[in-house]
């Protein structure tokens, strides 16, 4: 799970230079330049995003859809939103019985690997604010956030820790978090809301980590940390990453390793599953509770 998401960050920091008109315009353009509409969203009419569709098919939901074309294959399909001038965006990602919705939507990235092109846009990023606002209470913050997790664990998602790490409990988790443990900021649970005053000590660069029928879905929960007065509005940004898990079990390995992964990864697993059974034996013994219902993630079939 680490150098997961170490990969999952390239993808991030691509969007925000989009977003911020830092990308090279030799290799963005528009991918229909004739097309004169603009794009209009209302927070009523969600549109729904699937893993698997074609660029063509994104092209049809957003007219001024930027494609970045990267020479190592990879196509990055952009949708910016200037919630100055436009409706913020509501996309309900559509996953058979784990479909949820995602408000405030302010950007979009659809990630296409030319040599896997009967995957299509196989990985989809989505950029949202927790508010119509720029900022808001912090109490209010908190309550959106986890009235989203709320809906996506009623959509059937379940909560995904490192391989490695223990199975605590999520209150537990936050206690950790606000210590500063290492890794736990990066494997927090949503069956435990914060108290106000322990969401004001949660800092920055949060992860909750879900999968579903064999897709992972990462929320990441950023905020400004210079405006942590609970009595003052603060701001909050969410980064929230959606693709198959056979794509996140091979992150961190080599184009060799990719040829037999499968095997990589049962390999990693039991060494990560080792690790986790020698941490959960200390925390035993230190009287804290260990979540023997959590199971992690199926291996996605073959096929």
């Amino acid at each position: 799970m680490k150098g997961r998401r170490k990969g999952i960050w390239i993808a991030q920091l691509l969007l925000f230079c989009t977003l911020l008109g830092c990308t090279d315009p030799s290799q963005t353009e528009h991918i229909n330049k004739d097309k004169q509409s603009m794009n209009t969203f209302t927070e009523n009419a969600p549109i729904s995003l699937s893993l698997g569709e074609s660029a063509e098919s994104w092209l049809a939901k957003f007219p001024k859809m930027q494609v970045d074309k990267q020479p190592a294959g990879l196509n990055f399909y952009d949708v910016q939103i200037n919630h100055k001038k436009e409706k913020m965006l509501t996309i309900r990602f559509e996953s058979g019985k784990h479909s949820f919705n995602i408000n405030h939507v302010l950007g979009l990235q659809g990630t296409e690997n030319i040599d896997r092109p009967t995957e299509h846009i196989y990985k989809i990023l989505i950029q949202a604010g927790l508010s119509v606002e720029d900022e808001e209470m912090h109490d209010q913050a908190r309550q959106a956030f986890f009235k989203l997790l709320d809906d996506i664990v009623k959509a059937g998602w379940k909560p995904y820790l490192s391989e490695a790490y223990p199975r605590l409990t999520a209150k537990e988790i936050v206690r950790r978090v606000i210590a500063k443990e290492s890794y736990a900021d990066m494997n927090l649970r949503p069956e435990y809301t914060p108290t106000l005053e322990e969401w004001m000590q949660l800092g920055d660069g949060l992860y909750w980590n879900f999968h579903a029928n064999h897709v992972e879905m990462q929320i990441r929960l950023s905020r400004d940390i210079t405006r942590l007065d609970p009595h003052k509005p603060g701001a909050y940004f969410m980064s929230i990453t959606i693709r198959p898990m056979t794509h996140a079990m091979q992150d961190g390995m080599t184009p060799g390793e990719r040829l037999n992964w499968r095997a990589v990864w049962l390999k990693s697993l039991a060494e990560d599953q080792a690790t986790r059974a020698t941490a959960e034996a200390k925390e035993k013994a230190a009287g804290h509770q260990i979540d023997t219902d959590y199971q992690d993630p199926p291996m996605p079939p073959e096929h």
